[in-house]
C-alpha cells in the first residue's frame, strides 16, 4: 500500500514538496478510513485527520533527507516510531488503523503481536513494502541479496506463527453469538426509535439463544441509553434471567463526576452487574481535547 508514497517521494524536489506529499497521502487515507466520525462532528473529523496526516508529513520529510541512505531497516524504524507516537501520545493518542492492523487475518503473521505488539507487525509489513519498492527500482540482480534475507525472515515468521498454533490448545466448545442490529448512526440516539432500537437487540439475543450459546455479545453503545441509569434496564436484566446465557453489552454509563463508553456483563442468577470503562477514547467522537 505504500508503493505509490514511496514513488511520489522518491521525485520530490524539496523538503517542503516531500512534507506535502506524506501529508497528503495520510489525509487521503484517513478521510476514507475515519469517515464514520462525520456522523459526530465533521469539525472534527477534518481536524483529527489533519492531526494524524502530519505524522505521515513527517515521514516524508525523513524518507527526503539524507537519513533515507540508511537503509530500509531504518526507515521502518521511523515509521513504527511515528506510529506509536501517534497512537500513545496524551491527549491525542489515536491508534486507529495502524499499518500492522492489516494482518489481523493473516493468524500466522499476526502471532508477532505476542512479542512486540501490532508495532512489531507493522514494521514487517512495511519493510516488505520497502523491498519490493527497492526491486522495482533497481532490479532483481542489484537487490537480490536483500529480497532473499527478507524472505528467509518472512519464512521465520511463518514458522514462529505456525509453531505458536502447535503448542495453543484452545476450547472448540466455546460458543459465543455475536450480534449487530445495523442501527443507522443518525437514528441511534434518536429518542423517538429507542424502543424500536431495544426490541431489535432483544428479538435477536431470544433468537441467539435457541443456539444455546454461553456468552452472547451486543455492539459498543448498543444499549439506547444510560444502563445504570435508565429505567428500561430492568427488561435487559429480566431477558438475561429468562434465556439464562451470559450477556456482554455495551451502553454509556454515567457517573455525577462524568460519562464513560462501559462494556457490562450480565449474567443469570446474579443481580449484579461486571462492568469496564474503554479508556482509550476518540477524540471528538468520544471526548473533546482541552475542552
Amino acid at each position: 500500500a505504500l508503493f505509490p508514497l514511496f514513488y511520489a517521494l522518491d521525485g520530490v524536489k524539496n523538503r517542503w514538496q516531500a512534507f506535502f506529499y506524506g501529508f497528503a497521502a495520510g489525509f487521503i487515507f484517513y478521510l476514507f478510513s475515519i469517515s464514520w466520525l462525520r456522523h459526530v462532528t465533521v469539525f472534527g473529523l477534518f481536524f483529527v485527520i489533519s492531526i494524524l496526516s502530519i505524522y505521515w508529513g513527517i515521514f516524508g520529510l525523513i524518507f527526503h533527507s539524507r537519513l533515507r541512505s540508511w537503509g530500509w531497516l531504518f526507515l521502518s524504524a521511523v515509521w513504527v516510531a511515528l506510529e506509536f507516537f501517534r497512537a500513545e501520545i496524551p491527549v491525542w493518542g489515536l491508534g486507529w488503523n495502524l499499518l500492522g492492523t492489516s494482518q489481523a487475518p493473516n493468524l500466522y503473521i499476526a502471532q508477532l503481536a505476542s512479542i512486540g505488539g501490532v508495532y512489531l507487525v507493522s514494521f514487517l509489513v512495511f519493510l516488505s513494502n520497502g523491498i519490493m519498492y527497492a526491486l522495482f527500482r533497481n532490479g532483481v540482480q542489484k537487490e537480490f541479496q536483500h529480497f532473499l534475507l527478507f524472505l528467509l525472515l518472512l519464512a521465520a515468521v511463518f514458522v514462529f506463527g505456525w509453531s505458536r498454533f502447535q503448542i495453543y490448545n484452545a476450547n472448540p466448545l466455546f460458543r459465543v453469538s455475536v450480534l449487530q442490529g445495523n442501527i443507522p448512526q443518525l437514528l441511534k440516539w434518536d429518542q423517538a426509535y429507542r424502543e424500536e432500537i431495544l426490541k431489535i437487540y432483544i428479538n435477536l439475543t431470544e433468537l441467539a439463544s435457541y443456539d444455546q450459546p454461553e456468552l452472547i455479545v451486543w455492539p459498543e453503545a448498543a444499549f439506547p441509553g444510560f444502563l445504570n441509569r435508565d429505567p428500561e434496564a430492568f427488561r435487559i436484566k429480566e431477558m438475561v434471567q429468562k434465556i439464562q446465557i451470559h450477556t456482554l453489552l455495551g451502553s454509556p454509563h454515567q457517573e455525577d463526576y462524568g460519562f464513560f463508553n462501559s462494556a457490562y456483563l450480565l449474567s443469570p442468577g446474579v443481580d449484579a452487574t461486571q462492568r469496564y470503562d474503554k479508556i482509550r477514547l476518540v477524540p471528538f467522537g468520544e471526548y473533546v481535547p482541552w475542552k
